[in-house]
């Protein structure tokens, strides 16, 4: 993660692009695809890699026949944001 700005910066560099959706298919290929999930199943993911990255995220998950639902940069922002909307229940 500590190289994220420096990626981000340059994502739009073909070599920047093949790394990371590299990375991606790795991560799916052991931590997603074992669960063997559908297509309706919800995905979620949360930091700051996978938002910078969403379109390539998408495009590994769709390759996989799977969909992300959502992507959250700083879960402290839903959690407040919770929090705040149920604070008089």
């Amino acid at each position: 993660a500590s190289f994220a700005k420096f990626m981000f910066d340059f994502k739009e560099e073909k070599y920047v692009k093949r790394l990371m959706k590299r990375g991606f298919e790795k991560f799916f290929k052991y931590r997603i695809l074992p669960y063997n999930l559908t297509k309706q199943t919800p995905i979620y993911f949360i930091g700051s890699i996978a938002f910078y990255f969403r379109e390539i995220l998408d495009t590994v998950a769709e390759k996989n026949n799977l969909k992300i639902t959502d992507v959250i940069q700083r879960p402290i922002d839903n959690l407040l944001e919770y929090h705040i909307n149920n604070i008089n229940q």
